[in-house]
């Protein structure tokens, strides 16, 4: 019973970020598998997708077959894939810029459907859930993780990779 409330009060407390939207942007170019170029209001920026982490572009891994797997490649083509699939991305975005001037985002495709999210459930990206708009959002991105790695889909069908 205690595990319920403290789970409940977990989900019911949020974080507050002062965020703004964007809506019907130009993707330009996916830098990896969390990190694209799209054009925002006629100016070309970069865009951190909020709550996850994918692999570093030249970042590897070997599986349980002992073949060298390029993870970060796989999800940077995925995430193209994903959002090639809509004609309309919007973004709600954290006011101000990370540290690596970019902007922080969740990304949504034309069904308002959060990209981001899609990447954790199809197992091409980590939850972060300390990176999220809400601690509810948090809980949601680590479940939907378990569920990806439990079922190894996507990168987890190779084996355990770095967390």
């Amino acid at each position: 019973m205690m595990n319920r409330i403290l789970l409940m009060m977990i989900i019911v407390q949020t974080q507050v970020f002062a965020q703004f939207t964007i809506p019907d942007i130009k993707v330009e170019y996916v830098i990896d598998g969390d990190t694209l170029i799209a054009f925002v209001n006629s100016k070309k920026e970069r865009i951190r997708m909020k709550c996850i982490d994918a692999p570093e572009i030249k970042q590897t891994f070997i599986g349980f077959d002992g073949v060298k797997q390029e993870i970060g490649v796989e999800a940077r083509k995925y995430l193209g894939r994903i959002l090639s699939k809509s004609d309309v991305i919007n973004l709600k975005c954290s006011d101000g810029m990370d540290k690596y001037g970019r902007l922080t985002c969740d990304v949504f495709d034309d069904k308002n459907d959060s990209i981001n999210l899609q990447m954790v459930k199809d197992g091409y990206a980590y939850a972060m859930p300390s990176q999220c708009f809400s601690q509810a959002d948090g809980v949601i991105y680590l479940g939907y993780q378990h569920l990806a790695k439990f079922s190894q889909v996507g990168l987890w069908r190779y084996g355990v990779w770095d967390e």
